[in-house]
């Protein structure tokens, strides 16, 4: 119970001294002594996870629970590292399951201007047979 209180007070304490001896060639204080504890090295209150708690969360949603996931989410991106931030494999010649190119999105392009040209002229001729 004593941890569980000092946990919700903040962890503060209080000494008070009722007795002290102090013999020839030594020093003392008195008066009030505040300490941060662990060599007071600035805020001793600082939590140093915070950032990382209170980061924005990925917004990617299980299709089984319909429950977020609970990962960070990446700056700049809405979602996390798991769930596609940082964008992919790389396109082209880069990406290492490269192999010739006939599937390329330029190739594939390509092929569809040339379809619909064809198209086009197919349609032009049927109408003077016509």
């Amino acid at each position: 119970m004593e941890a569980l209180k000092r946990y919700r007070t903040g962890g503060q304490q209080k000494v008070t001294v009722e007795h002290v001896t102090v013999n020839k060639g030594e020093q003392t204080i008195v008066g009030a002594v505040t300490h941060g504890g662990r060599g007071d090295c600035g805020e001793s209150n600082a939590n140093p996870m915070l950032r990382a708690h209170s980061a924005p969360r990925c917004h990617a949603k299980a299709k089984t629970t319909g429950n977020r996931c609970k990962a960070p989410a990446r700056r700049g991106w809405s979602v996390c590292r798991m769930h596609g931030a940082g964008g992919g494999a790389p396109t082209g010649p880069t990406n290492g399951a490269w192999v010739h190119g006939d599937r390329s999105q330029a190739v594939e392009n390509d092929r569809l201007t040339m379809m619909a040209l064809a198209q086009a002229g197919a349609k032009r001729l049927n109408g003077r047979v016509d």
